[in-house]
């Protein structure tokens, strides 16, 4: 609670924050756990995206190279 000069204090009472029942918590359980694997999925997803650009960069970077390829602009052989 706060009271005039916006400091905090315990209210008189001790109210229960939530109530709640098996199937309230059974439901926010199954939504924290969607997230979880949700963003494991995207990160994973992520990551093989990263590895893919990386070798294109990589094979860009070899065949745009004059030294490789004697001086001819091929992006793929």
């Amino acid at each position: 609670m706060l009271d005039g000069n916006n400091k905090v204090s315990r209210p008189d009472s001790n109210p229960a924050l939530l109530s709640y029942t098996k199937p309230d918590l059974d439901e926010i359980n199954f939504k924290i756990h969607r997230m979880k694997f949700n963003n494991r999925g995207s990160k994973r997803d992520a990551q093989r995206l990263l590895k893919q650009a990386e070798k294109f960069f990589k094979r860009f970077k070899k065949s745009i190279s004059p030294e490789v390829n004697d001086g001819k602009q091929l992006l793929f052989q």
